[in-house]
């Protein structure tokens, strides 16, 4: 009986190390997307270069 039970008890936790690092990979694979998507933005659209910077206060 007692076998049994610590047969179980190691199924049990074997389980759960799978389980934390699948949960693991999942929460690095969400942070190199959120990281990405982070990098490729741009909130003020595409920047100006300094030469059309300086023909813009010419025409005004």
């Amino acid at each position: 009986m007692c076998i049994v039970f610590l047969l179980i008890l190691e199924y049990y936790r074997e389980k759960e190390k799978k389980e934390l690092k699948s949960m693991s990979n999942k929460k690095k694979e969400e942070e190199r997307a959120w990281k990405a998507r982070k990098e490729n933005q741009k909130p003020h659209g595409k920047v100006k270069a300094f030469a059309e910077l300086v023909e813009g206060t010419e025409k005004t």
